[in-house]
């Protein structure tokens, strides 16, 4: 795979900025790329990156925007293709995409077909739909007056330009193609549900996700083997992103908790204890995954806004399985800026964390502090727990950001 890689980066234009594992970054002229790291260039300066290391390159020159089209396809492996004139038949489904041609997928790898242009109105709906469990097909059609989407279930045998054949308790329907917002196929087990996980990810400009197994490149031009056995082949220039961070790492927000408790914002015998349920205190204050606690906002430490990561209030106590998969643990920690300044900086929180039986952190964090990077070993840790206790008698306020917490997996499990 480094070698596939080095070939495909070799021919890749412009600038480059090079994700790292830990968080940080580097930036440069892309030089060349060995087998084991990433060369850039800045002026007569060269800087080598380990590839281990690696989790994205995004780059700065890598052709115009490109406007995506109305129809969209969803495969199951992670793959997402706009274009136009999408049918189905029993074997296969195929769209004309404007830079890779006429695709040709099997029906049982793809997941969904969104036949008209996105629509904000209806996208969460949409979205809803896409992930239910069902065994049958459904067909998702506007409503006659506007307000929404609407869906029935049965079993979608073919898609064509003008109508969709739907079998509804035994009998087929024809249904005219403009009436239908996008059709969602069961969750049948199949050959494509059962592959592994795509090893490379490759975003363009125009928002297309190609997610295979094996990546190559000749002159301008790269070939990705699909997880469905198909090669595609595209003009390099199209690619803004190559994504390595599959079986690399997994954001703590992303990784479901085996145990969370909340047990209120007040210790017992504080003046404002009591006050409110522990319902209703769970409800306000209780953990938030990839945003502050109140207002919907991002995480945000000095300045700084985060996409992923933890925001916990006091007293909060949150334990993962992790099963001895992972070797460290990576997060910027701080008092978010949304409280962090208020009564001069005096909130305060006691951050502990174990591994298994260990005590790995015990320490103080308050408004006054300023963030603080976080790396823990983590090799041969089945359960790890996050203990975000009481830093004073007065709890009020204390939201502790896990910012951009990753656990890195560890290579060879």
């Amino acid at each position: 795979m480094n070698l596939i890689l080095a070939m495909l980066l070799c021919v890749l234009p412009g600038d480059v900025k090079v994700s790292l594992l830990d968080g940080s970054a580097r930036s440069g002229s892309l030089s060349s790329v060995t087998e084991s790291a990433v060369i850039l260039r800045d002026g007569n300066r060269h800087t080598e990156v380990s590839l281990a290391d690696v989790m994205s390159l995004d780059f700065s020159e890598a052709g115009e925007n490109v406007a995506a089209e109305a129809q969209r396809v969803s495969l199951r492996g992670g793959s997402e293709f706009s274009g136009s004139g999408a049918t189905k038949t029993a074997r296969e489904v195929t769209l004309l995409h404007s830079v890779l041609g006429d695709l040709r997928v099997p029906a049982e790898a793809v997941q969904s077909i969104r036949m008209k242009p996105d629509d904000t109105a209806v996208r969460a709906q949409w979205e809803t739909l896409r992930t239910r469990q069902t065994e049958k097909d459904l067909l998702v059609v506007t409503k006659r007056d506007g307000t929404g989407l609407d869906f029935l279930t049965g079993v979608i045998s073919t898609v064509s330009s003008e109508k969709l054949e739907f079998l509804l308790d035994g009998e087929t329907v024809p249904v005219p193609l403009p009436r239908v917002y996008g059709v969602i196929f069961g969750q049948a087990i199949t050959v494509a549900d059962k592959a592994g996980a795509a090893k490379v990810k490759l975003l363009t400009k125009s928002g297309d996700v190609l997610a295979g197994e094996k990546l190559t490149a000749t002159g301008e031009t790269f070939e990705i083997l699909m997880s469905w056995g198909k090669t595609i082949t595209g003009d390099i220039k199209v690619l803004q992103r190559v994504d390595l961070s599959a079986g690399r790492l997994t954001y703590l927000s992303d990784l479901p908790a085996l145990r969370e408790v909340f047990s209120g914002v007040d210790p017992e015998g504080s003046l404002l204890s009591g006050l409110a349920s522990a319902e209703e205190q769970a409800l306000l204050f209780g953990p938030r995954r990839d945003m502050a606690i109140q207002g919907r906002t991002r995480l945000r430490l000095r300045g700084k806004e985060y996409t992923k990561g933890l925001c916990v209030h006091s007293r909060t106590e949150i334990a993962w399985a992790l099963d001895q998969k992972y070797e460290s643990l990576d997060a910027i920690v701080g008092i978010d800026d949304e409280v962090a300044f208020q009564d001069g900086g005096t909130h305060a929180v006691r951050l502990i964390i174990q591994g298994d039986d260990k005590v790995l952190v015990d320490r103080l964090v308050s408004g006054k502090d300023q963030p603080q990077p976080l790396s823990l070993p983590l090799a041969g840790v089945s359960t790890m727990t996050v203990i975000v206790d009481y830093g004073d008698a007065d709890s009020i306020c204390d939201w502790l950001d896990f910012a951009d917490a990753r656990l890195r997996i560890s290579q060879g499990k």
